[in-house]
């Protein structure tokens, strides 16, 4: 299985490091392109006004590279610019804050998703409650330690292995929450 792994809240985030932890366990590859800084909301946006920017923070089987654009610009970067053009799946997650009703329109997580499905990949997003449980945008508790992301990590990396099993006709694109208590999702 090779993935092209990405978020909004940053390459340094702790659900972006919980999910790539979890798929390096059980992927060939796992090429990690995502901004180098918090672009939540920035749904689809892409940069076309300048050039965009990747650099390479680590090498071997699973590189990570950081990109100055938005979660869409990373899509297009590990798609099309050469960094993971052979991903079967691209996993754009694990976010800070759940994506429910009207606030996938403006997820950066879900148009990353979108991105790759129009470049003919199928998407998982990923996306956990606050860890007060709130269901609004709440970005005081940023990346703070009440996150716990590893049932969401977990069950995230067998939804990614039971897609690429399924081998769909079409392209896919899902986008699943997380509850904020890990013992109310098992």
């Amino acid at each position: 299985m090779r993935v092209l792994l990405t978020n909004d809240d940053g390459v340094r985030s702790a659900g972006i490091r919980a999910i790539r932890a979890a798929l390096t366990g059980v992927c060939a590859s796992v090429v990690t392109v995502a901004p180098d800084g918090n672009r939540s909301g920035f749904a689809r946006k892409c940069t076309f006004d300048r050039p965009v920017g990747v650099r390479r923070l680590e090498g071997g089987p699973h590189p990570v590279y950081e990109c100055d654009g938005t979660p869409t610009d990373c899509v297009r970067a590990g798609l099309l610019g050469g960094l993971a053009a052979e991903a079967d799946l691209v996993v754009s997650g694990i976010n800070h804050g759940a994506n429910l009703a009207d606030d996938v329109v403006y997820s950066g997580t879900v148009g990353a998703g979108l991105e790759a499905a129009v470049l003919g990949t199928s998407a998982l997003c990923l996306s956990q409650q606050t860890p007060s449980g709130s269901l609004s945008v709440n970005y005081t508790e940023g990346d703070g330690p009440d996150y716990d992301f590893g049932l969401a990590a977990r069950h995230g990396t067998g939804l990614a292995a039971a897609i690429l099993r399924a081998r769909p006709d079409e392209t896919v694109v899902l986008s699943v929450n997380y509850p904020a208590d890990p013992a109310a999702g098992t």
